[in-house]
């Protein structure tokens, strides 16, 4: 009874204006990157099978261009960290739009171009890298640093439910309609993403971070690096085989989609 009489239940935190936007925001854009990049790896695949290709060159092809879209992303995080001073952090997330937009474009005309499905991934890695530093840059701006644990379990929340139903709704558009049919419903989200994220209350990074520096802090922090390392490997290979062997083993979109996130 002592215990009980001592423990006190803290109320609810609701989140501030700036993080709802952020939250709703981020709920939209993750239904789009679900849409495109669950699907993008069979999406190239299946082309290169189409054309005669052996599914080991197939392969190594989608590999090399997520290896292409992630040097990409590395580039524009160290662009994207000078860019927030002067646009601001929900600047840098609608300026991701364009480079998503265009990474759509490249997918839609990768069947009859090489170079248009290279630019894909340039453009792909470029709007996750200017999206990347906006979204947590003004979450870390806008959060209760009281509650900082309880906001991020919110983000996380709201963005796996989409993450978990939007691969079936995904699959269920490819088998009726087609791949382009759903890179344009993607590219539709994500400008809704930009709209909902609204333009008053921005936040910039008013310090500027060398990236001399973060190689230092990566070297003095050692194992949280090699940890950061090895859970980002694992979520690529995830991004790359998982989907591909799924739609090979079932033979199916809709079964890929509504697998995909159970497991």
């Amino acid at each position: 009874m002592l215990a009980l009489r001592n423990l006190h239940l803290k109320a609810y935190n609701k989140p501030s204006g700036d993080l709802l936007h952020l939250f709703w925001s981020g709920v939209s854009r993750r239904v789009a990157a679900s849409l495109l990049w669950v699907f993008s790896p069979v999406y190239i695949y299946t082309i290169l099978m189409d054309d005669g290709f052996s599914s080991q060159y197939a392969l190594m092809f989608v590999s090399g261009w997520y290896l292409l879209l992630f040097l990409s992303k590395i580039i524009f995080l160290v662009i994207s960290e000078d860019l927030s001073q002067r646009s601001g952090f929900k600047g840098l997330m609608k300026i991701s739009v364009i480079p998503f937009i265009l990474s759509i474009v490249g997918l839609i005309y990768a069947d009859q171009s090489t170079i248009a499905l290279i630019l894909a991934a340039v453009f792909s890695g470029m709007h996750s890298g200017l999206y990347w530093l906006g979204y947590h840059g003004y979450f870390v701006k806008s959060a209760n640093k009281h509650h900082f644990g309880e906001n991020i379990g919110e983000m996380d929340i709201l963005s796996t439910t989409a993450g978990v139903i939007t691969p079936l709704i995904g699959g269920i558009l490819v088998t009726i309609f087609g791949f382009n049919a759903l890179f344009v419903l993607s590219g539709v989200f994500m400008i809704i993403s930009a709209i909902l994220i609204g333009k008053n209350h921005d936040k910039r990074q008013k310090r500027d971070i060398k990236f001399a520096q973060v190689l230092h802090l990566m070297n003095k922090h050692k194992g949280t690096t090699i940890a950061y390392v090895g859970s980002a490997a694992e979520g690529t290979i995830k991004e790359i085989a998982w989907p591909i062997f799924l739609f090979i083993f079932f033979a199916g979109f809709i079964k890929l989609g509504f697998i995909y996130y159970i497991f």
